[in-house]
Order: structure tokens, then sequence, then C-alpha cells
């Protein structure tokens, strides 16, 4: 008997979507999973204010099935355009979706905190 092991990087995150809110966002997107591995999946984002370098911002989410998933990203600043991606990854490598951008609007409340979960 014959076996054949595939060495299988995950598939690109697609349909990905942002919703900005004030002070938040939430990040929605399609996992198309391999079906041969474990991979998980996490949100990035950038803004002008942070010189374009995209920071992690969420914990790895299991992205084994295929399915819609989302996040939500707190704590944002006002009348600031973020730029968000999914990155997934299983041990054979990694591949990031496409970037969308959103606009958070508002003015910062003084004194309170915002939290979204």
């Amino acid at each position: 008997m014959i076996y054949f092991y595939f060495e299988v990087i995950p598939a690109r995150p697609s349909f990905i979507k942002a919703v900005c809110c004030e002070r938040y966002a939430v990040v929605v997107w399609v996992t198309l999973a391999s079906r041969f591995e474990q991979q998980e999946s996490f949100v990035q984002f950038s803004s002008f204010r942070t010189k374009r370098e995209f920071s992690n911002a969420s914990t790895l989410v299991n992205s084994t099935l295929d399915e819609i998933y989302s996040v939500t990203v707190i704590n944002l600043s006002p009348d600031t355009t973020y730029t968000f991606r999914v990155v997934t990854v299983n041990q054979y490598g990694h591949v990031t979706s496409n970037a969308v951008s959103c606009q958070v609007k508002g003015k910062l409340n003084e004194g309170k905190d915002v939290f979204s979960y």
C-alpha cells in the first residue's frame, strides 16, 4: 500500500469586511480549511498614526473549519482610518488576506473607558 502525504499551506482568507463603529471595529472573514491540517487565524491592523506598520489585534482563532469568523478590535482612536487584514497559519506556512479599510467615527470620551466585546 502506498501513502501520500501533502504539505498544504492554508487557503487565503476571503470575503474580508470591516465595519468601524465608535472606538471599535468588527472584522469578518471566511476561511476555507484545508481539511488536512490544523490552522489558526488572527487579525492585524494599521493606521497612518502607526506609520502603516501592522500590529496584531487579536489572539489566534482556531479556523480549521469552513466557517465565517469575526473579531472585534477595541480601543481604536476616533476620526482615524484603519486598515485590517487576516493572517492564517499552519505548520507549513502562512497566507495573508487582502486588506480592507474603514474609518472610526466619533470623539474621544474624556474620563470614560469604552470596551466592546
